[in-house]
């Protein structure tokens, strides 16, 4: 049996609303979890206030500060692999992106240029002075926004 296209669609909304995340009325969980325990005490589960919303991060290592942006539908453990062997080097911080993971959702600002202004505040309040900044699918989106809107700050100079 062939779909049209508008059943195509119908389905991808479906499949993006139900990956959207737990409906309002379940209990939230907890920033701690079992993938930041699987990290060990090298690394922190934190929030932040910016930019009028709650981020959640998971910081560990010490270095030049490298930034992880996830896509969707993930949220920051899908780095929780590499996380270990970055923080040789540098300060990880992976981050989930408003209204994700641990982070609280809002009403709006999920455009590319609201979201780079809360990493750019989230930057500042962490005091990470000129991070590398890596993100996968909207991450992508939300890195590309933030050096484009603010290049003196995600842009990587050697010392």
């Amino acid at each position: 049996m062939t779909r049209s296209l508008k059943q195509w669609m119908f389905v991808a909304v479906v499949l993006q609303v139900g990956c959207s995340g737990a409906p309002a009325e379940s209990p939230r969980r907890s920033p701690v979890d079992s993938a930041v325990a699987e990290l060990g005490d090298a690394f922190e589960s934190r929030t932040a206030n910016v930019n009028g919303t709650t981020l959640h991060y998971v910081r560990g290592g010490s270095g030049r500060a490298v930034i992880l942006l996830h896509g969707f539908p993930q949220d920051w453990s899908v780095f929780r692999r590499i996380m270990p062997r970055l923080a040789r080097t540098f300060t990880v911080v992976a981050v989930d992106l408003r209204g994700i993971g641990g982070s609280t959702a809002t009403s709006s600002g999920y455009d590319a240029a609201t979201l780079a202004e809360d990493i750019r505040q989230l930057t500042t309040q962490l005091g990470l002075d000129r991070p590398y900044v890596a993100g996968h699918d909207n991450g992508g989106m939300v890195a590309y926004a933030l050096a484009r809107l603010y290049p003196e700050l995600p842009h990587a100079r050697d010392p």
